[in-house]
């Protein structure tokens, strides 16, 4: 997560390999397109995504392609999904080669090509083809009079260059090939290892080689960009530019410890590798899924409570995302929880303490407003979710709060993908506590 800081007429086209059904982009729903407002749909299993970044007169464009895997149900057909596609100009689409009004925001695409075993799974394959300037899900930089590309999706940005189903309860597998200039490094998430692409070949980084996991949209990124390495602590990695090497080496120097620390509170890191990257972000920090962008290079105590808040989006935010953005309070409040912990952990107790006293200074029992963008909710939920936390912790006990916190960001039972939502935390807080606790936190 940041740190800092349409659907009305149908359309119907039969097509010999899928069919799409299109809506009018006219209306907003609460939560802003959100395809959980239409349960019919399906969230596809898989995207294979390839991306050949800008031209030389234009490093805004973008000429996308691949495939967008779409479930399929028991009788081996393919299931209708919802795709957000909201680029900022003129951008076109085509599904199956049929080419998708610029005037949708809000495309239902329904598979008929036959399903087929991938990653284990069956799916039916949705060919699709895309061109033109992307919006400001993808940052356009300067590196040394060289263009830079950092995805940059929160919260539902990854539709102005990328047609996907962007919520953050919507997770899937991810593939991206970028076809990057000479002499780049590209990097996505999570990737085992970034490619130097010192020779011009394109890098297929595999977010299928973290299957404890799938992710949303607004958790997924890459960055292309003239790098230098500057951390290499096994799966834990740092670049920045050759400008910046020197200062971000500074900066994240105990990335290693903070993600030991969090480790040993929490549970394994739920990514096979931790990329930290000096690029450019809308926030001063970005925790996407195994890559956490950085746009500054602080140092001292500012630097490890960044990355400590930062890190432990690696759990709250990215591996068990929202059902819906009036929970963003759970993971902003438990990213900042845990990173005034690890603080205290280094610091002392009375440092700790005097930056809780500010987390009471607002209404615990306010709900949050479920018409809002997340970017309105954004400024009050750090301090808002992690005084809820701490109210909670103060309740149940320290061992009841932690069982209850590695709880939250695991599966269920069942293998179910975790989600943060009020309802989920009080029941898991119930059960690890004994405690019946309507009444504390009512208004959540």
């Amino acid at each position: 997560m940041p740190h800092n800081a349409r659907i009305g007429w149908p359309l119907l086209l039969a097509l010999l390999f899928v069919w799409i059904g299109c809506r009018d982009a006219s209306t907003t729903s609460p939560d802003h397109g959100s395809t959980t407002a239409r349960p019919d749909l399906a969230t596809p299993t898989r995207y294979d995504f390839t991306l050949h970044l800008g031209t030389s007169a234009d490093p805004t464009y973008i000429q996308g392609g691949g495939t967008i895997w779409a479930p399929c149900d028991t009788s081996g057909r393919g299931l209708p999904i919802g795709l957000h596609f909201d680029p900022p100009g003129p951008m076109t689409l085509r599904l199956d080669d049929r080419p998708i009004s610029d005037s949708l925001r809000f495309i239902v695409a329904f598979p008929t090509a036959p399903c087929e075993p991938t990653d284990g799974l069956l799916a039916s394959p949705i060919p699709v083809r895309w061109a033109g300037s992307a919006g400001d899900g993808l940052q356009i930089g300067n590196g040394a009079g060289k263009p830079t590309w950092t995805a940059d999706h929160w919260p539902d940005r990854a539709r102005t260059y990328l047609p996907v189903a962007d919520h953050p309860s919507r997770a899937s597998q991810w593939r991206f090939t970028i076809a990057a200039p000479s002499g780049y490094t590209v990097i996505a998430s999570p990737s085992p290892d970034p490619d130097d692409n010192r020779a011009g070949a394109t890098q297929t980084p595999d977010l299928r080689r973290t299957p404890r996991f799938d992710f949303p949209a607004k958790a997924v990124a890459w960055v292309a960009a003239p790098l230098v390495r500057v951390l290499d602590a096994g799966r834990i990695q740092a670049f920045a530019s050759e400008q910046d090497a020197v200062a971000f080496a500074r900066t994240v120097a105990s990335a290693a410890d903070v993600v030991r620390w969090m480790e040993a509170q929490i549970g394994p890191l739920p990514v096979d590798s931790l990329h930290i990257v000096r690029a450019d972000t809308r926030f001063g920090g970005m925790e996407n899924a195994g890559l956490i962008v950085l746009s500054g290079t602080p140092t001292g105590r500012e630097a490890e409570l960044l990355l400590a808040h930062e890190i432990a989006h690696q759990w709250f935010g990215t591996a068990a995302s929202e059902l819906l953005w009036r929970d963003l309070w759970l993971s902003e409040g438990a990213a900042t929880w845990w990173a005034i912990r690890y603080g205290e952990s280094r610091w002392g107790v009375e440092w700790a303490d005097a930056r809780r006293v500010g987390w009471g200074r607002g209404d615990v029992g306010k709900p949050a407003d479920s018409t809002a963008h997340p970017t309105d909710l954004l400024a009050d939920s750090y301090a808002l979710g992690a005084a809820r936390l701490e109210v909670l912790a103060r309740e149940i006990g320290e061992e009841a709060m932690l069982r209850t916190m590695r709880q939250l960001a695991r599966p269920d039972a069942h293998g179910a993908r975790p989600v943060l939502s009020s309802k989920r935390l009080r029941r898991i807080a119930e059960e690890e506590s004994g405690r019946v606790l309507a009444e504390v936190v009512s208004g959540w």
